[in-house]
């Protein structure tokens, strides 16, 4: 405490007592008429000046032992206890220059008066003053008590406001972030003229813009970090108030850097490339792709990829096959499953479409589309028995005799399957397909349509689906009309076949998979990779693309396309050469 604030102690335990003496004698209207002014003019200081002086003469009460009932009189007092309690929990401020009038001249840092008998004798210092009980030292006026306090209050409140805690929200690493703290005292919001935040450097990236009064930047380094304030609080008649305080910034981590990339254990069998890709030119002009990439769970658990994708294309019979897979990540050789499946099916179906059978479909589905009958109708169905269900049942067969060469049960190697077959005929675009499994395989016109070719196979609960077994095959009538589609078309855009870690981020329902529009906001971001006039190109950006991020979507991604040759030449064409 320094010396202003003893002289003011003792100046007002002089009044103290004197309003005691004047109290004893039964005449306190001088002491009324002083505690009035002062009352009065309290009400005009700020609100943290006067819970300050309430907590010092609160102090001096104690000290000597005596409250005086005037204190206790006049309006407001009854609310002394709880304001005082209230203020010694927070911090005071000094108010340097207090404003000063010409009717009430400040009271000097240190008064002297001559001791009597009736004085109560005061410690003595250099900064003590006592006061005589005389009728003089009793009649004290109000204006000298007001003026006293107007000129010493503030020596009584601490040079700074110290040790404010500040607070600001979150930050998160490579956002951009801006924002202002927060004293915990609310009535300090608003008013601060913010001078330096220390600190920020440690967390790198960010830096204070003092004419904003903001933390500002994007954060490079994640962690809490304790930083320094120091501000200003201008107060009336132009002096200010120097405020420090500290605060902890949180910088919430870039949720891909938690994700760690490990290699799988070598010596489990059949190992699989963490990402694939390719791209074939097709006959009539157009093109075939494919990309698959090992996904984020399964990099952070060190286990391989489980989706698995297969293209081909004859350029003598002009058919091109497209396959997809989805093994079941519950299962300890589902990759090899998802492999065993595309390939096969792949093969079995390219073999079958060129041996005869492919042309045999393609005449009985032209005619029927010209003059359909009943006949035709059985021809169609017993052809696609022999073609697609044919393929995809070799390939359920291909991964129940790899289950038995190694003595495993055949669901170790459970996996979806997605098979589709193209071809350009002088009456259109025509297509045959087979689906098991989640995903998607869907005919795409740009901005026009988005047809299914099936549907998919959802469980009650996420991730669950249906795989390619033995019962899908004993009622043939039911999986002609579930899961294995026919149609013949003029134009379009691409045929897209996509495992769920494709779907899903872009399809929040199955339904949606029908919405054209959510189509197109897709192909709004693939298509430029897709037609890159460099094949190569196409495909390796494909597969660089399946690295995006989706919050809460971290499978495997696979994807195949098979593009349109009017459209593909359209784009190409209409695409600008960036050497011109």
């Amino acid at each position: 405490m320094n010396s202003h604030k003893t002289d003011y102690e003792h100046y007002l335990k002089a009044c103290i007592k004197c309003f005691a003496k004047q109290e004893s004698h039964g005449d306190d209207s001088e002491e009324r008429l002083i505690l009035n002014n002062i009352n009065e003019w309290r009400l005009a200081l700020d609100d943290r000046v006067t819970k300050a002086i309430d907590v010092l003469v609160e102090e001096m009460h104690a000290k000597i032992g005596v409250v005086p009932s005037a204190l206790h009189s006049f309006d407001g007092a009854a609310d002394n206890d709880a304001l005082i309690s209230e203020a010694k929990n927070k911090p005071t401020i000094e108010v340097k220059n207090p404003p000063a009038t010409s009717a009430t001249p400040a009271m000097p840092a240190t008064s002297t008066m001559p001791a009597t008998s009736a004085t109560s004798a005061m410690p003595a210092t250099s900064a003590t003053s006592t006061m005589p009980a005389t009728s003089a030292t009793s009649a004290m006026t109000a204006t000298s008590a007001t003026s006293a306090i107007r000129a010493n209050y503030q020596a009584v409140i601490e040079p700074e406001l110290s040790e404010v805690r500040f607070s600001i929200p979150n930050a998160s690493v490579g956002r951009d972030y801006a924002a202002t703290p927060l004293a915990s005292y609310a009535d300090l919001n608003g008013k601060l003229r913010f001078q330096t935040v220390r600190g920020l450097s440690a967390v790198g990236g960010l830096h204070w813009n003092l004419e904003k009064n903001q933390v500002q930047g994007i954060p490079e380094k994640d962690g809490d970090f304790n930083l320094e304030i120091e501000a200003k609080l201008p107060l009336a008649g132009g002096s200010e108030h120097k405020v420090k305080g500290k605060l902890r910034l949180t910088i919430i981590p870039d949720p891909r850097s938690l994700w760690k990339t490990l290699d799988p254990d070598t010596s489990v069998p059949y190992s699989k490339s963490h990402s694939a890709c390719d791209g074939l030119q097709i006959s009539d002009g157009g093109r075939l792709l494919y990309a698959s990439r090992r996904g984020r769970s399964h990099a952070h658990a060190g286990t391989y990829r489980d989706d698995d994708v297969r293209i081909v294309t004859d350029s003598n019979s002009g058919w091109n096959i497209l396959a997809i897979a989805d093994g079941a990540g519950s299962c300890s050789y589902s990759r090899r499953g998802s492999k065993i499946a595309v390939d096969v099916a792949a093969q079995a179906l390219m073999k079958v479409l060129c041996e005869g059978k492919g042309e045999e479909f393609e005449t009985a589905y032209l005619q029927y589309k010209k003059a359909p009958t009943e006949e035709l109708t059985e021809k169609i169905n017993s052809v696609l028995k022999q073609t697609v269900v044919s393929a995809a049942y070799n390939a359920l067969s291909a991964v129940i005799e790899e289950a038995k060469s190694i003595n495993e049960d055949s669901k170790s190697f459970s996996t979806t399957l997605l098979l589709a077959a193209h071809k350009h005929t002088s009456k259109g675009h025509l297509f045959i397909s087979f689906w098991v499994g989640d995903g998607a395989l869907v005919l795409y016109r740009h901005r026009k349509e988005a047809q299914l070719l099936g549907a998919p196979d959802s469980g009650e609960y996420a991730g669950q689906t249906r795989f390619l077994d033995g019962n899908l095959f004993r009622d043939m009538d039911r999986l002609l009309s579930n899961r294995v589609s026919h149609l013949l078309i003029e134009d379009f855009t691409a045929l897209i076949l996509a495992t769920d870690g494709v779907s899903d981020p872009f399809f929040d329902t199955d339904d949606a998979l029908s919405d054209v529009t959510k189509w197109d906001n897709l192909w709004q971001t693939i298509g430029p990779m897709a037609t890159h006039e460099d094949l190569n190109t196409a495909a390796q950006e494909l597969v660089e693309w399946l690295d995006f991020w989706a919050v809460g979507n971290h499978d495997d991604r696979s994807i195949a396309l098979l593009l349109g040759s009017s459209f593909l030449n359209e784009e190409q064409t209409n695409t600008p050469n960036p050497d011109c």
